[in-house]
């Protein structure tokens, strides 16, 4: 996957998250079949986080390996990355994120 096809696929996502006003989000990077290159990140800031900030995002989070670092399963807490308005959290499994996505905010 090219870094453009990459940034297309997020762009799409963030559409779709401010389309359907989706007030939580969940990426499964378990399996991630792209190494973004380096300018990725500042694109990502600047076109796809104000999407999702202007659709409602309340939470934002990403499933990861086991043993990935920063996990709330490790003692990590979500937390905002700005320019998001909405926490971040990374975690080693679904049912962690359902039960955060089930708190009151």
């Amino acid at each position: 996957m090219t870094d453009q096809q990459f940034m297309d696929a997020l762009a799409r996502f963030a559409r779709h998250a401010e389309d359907h006003r989706a007030p939580n989000v969940l990426i499964d990077v378990r399996r991630f079949l792209a190494s973004p290159g380096s300018e990725v990140a500042s694109w990502r800031d600047e076109n796809v986080i104000p999407v999702c900030n202007r659709g409602g995002v309340r939470r934002f989070a990403f499933l990861v390996p086991p043993g990935a670092p920063g996990t709330v399963e490790s003692g990590g807490e979500p937390a905002p990355e700005p320019p998001g308005d909405f926490p971040t959290g990374y975690f080693e499994t679904r049912d962690r994120i359902l039960a955060w996505f089930a708190e009151p905010a």
